[in-house]
């Protein structure tokens, strides 16, 4: 499941690149998307791959708390968007990706 979440968290690191690049994005969405543009390659897929590794050396409980810091993380980013009342153009994204890190802590939870 981590391995799924890594991959739909690099295309939304892309998606959030080319979204930065519109020269017609709202001024609005920059600093929110800033954020995420920052957060989702130290935040999230960093922790989906330290993740996957601790997984690899049987370290459940480390995969597991890496896992809920991913889907924090992309909770995280939505807040920036709520709290300026905007419409997060990456909603779908950021709910997909903490869905996908909480079902991987699910699974591991069951490797103890």
């Amino acid at each position: 499941m981590f391995q799924q979440s890594q991959r739909k968290a690099t295309d939304t690191y892309a998606m959030i690149r080319l979204l930065l690049n519109n020269p017609n994005l709202e001024d609005a969405l920059r600093a929110p998307l800033g954020y995420a543009l920052e957060n989702y390659p130290s935040g999230i897929i960093k922790s989906l791959q330290q993740s996957l590794q601790a997984i690899d050396a049987n370290h459940y409980d480390t995969a597991a708390s890496l896992g809920s810091a991913c889907a924090s993380t992309a909770d995280d980013c939505e807040d920036q968007f709520r709290a300026r009342n905007l419409t997060s153009p990456i909603k779908q994204q950021d709910e997909l990706q903490a869905k996908l890190c909480i079902t991987g802590v699910g699974l591991v939870s069951q490797l103890h």
